[in-house]
């Protein structure tokens, strides 16, 4: 379950353990959250990262439902959600006026340990939550995650070619076919848009 990801603030490798204490730590704060064998529903409005991939991933193991925010009218659809994770603090108030609604600020700089900076009324911090759970699932009812339900790409990739899957456009509409990858025992390379994807190919040796 190795990720390595690529913005431009620069390179995260995320070997097998980390990738693991992530997404458990994720799915274990859900259970908690909401309890085991709920179908929370998660609405996540966060740009294409390794953290929004922990965040579907780890939602789903729990069992909940999620949803990417791509649009204000996507946004508009939170007061269905049980959840929102998002990265503007903006929305974030805006969205916790809802008293039915749990709302996290999730920083995104690749190594921040808390949000910078003072949270909203009624906003928790996404990593300071998530942070608190155990590393590893401790619930039994461990769900098969579902892909976001407004993913725009074709969602069946049965084989993955080579022994990586390369991802070079940085959507998240690639997160099934990074899961397939790991299934198969592969890793998976995921580079942001707008980088020098030639030198970043040269430099993981996937090219000459």
């Amino acid at each position: 379950m190795t990720l390595t990801w690529y913005d431009k603030t620069g390179r995260i490798e995320l070997i097998g353990p980390v990738t693991t204490r992530w997404i458990s730590k994720t799915a274990n704060y859900i259970v908690d959250t909401f309890g085991e064998g709920e179908s929370p529903s998660v609405l996540i409005h966060l740009p294409p990262s390794w953290r929004t991939l922990m965040w579907v991933t780890g939602a789903g193991f729990a069992g909940a439902t999620t949803r990417i925010a791509r649009s204000e009218m996507d946004l508009a659809s939170a007061s269905h959600a049980d959840l929102v994770v998002t990265s503007c603090a903006e929305t974030a108030e805006i969205l916790a006026r809802d008293p039915g609604l749990i709302v996290l600020l999730q920083a995104m700089e690749p190594f921040a340990l808390e949000w910078s900076g003072e949270l909203p009324a009624g906003v928790g911090d996404a990593i300071g939550e998530v942070s608190s759970q155990p590393d590893f699932i401790e619930f039994v009812d461990v769900a098969t995650p579902r892909p976001p339900d407004n993913l725009q790409s074709d969602q069946t990739h049965a084989t993955i070619p080579g022994e990586q899957l390369v991802i070079t456009d940085g959507s998240e509409d690639h997160i099934p076919r990074i899961w397939d990858a790991w299934a198969a025992g592969k890793s998976a390379l995921w580079v942001a848009p707008g980088l020098n994807q030639e030198r970043i190919l040269r430099q993981e040796r996937v090219v000459d």
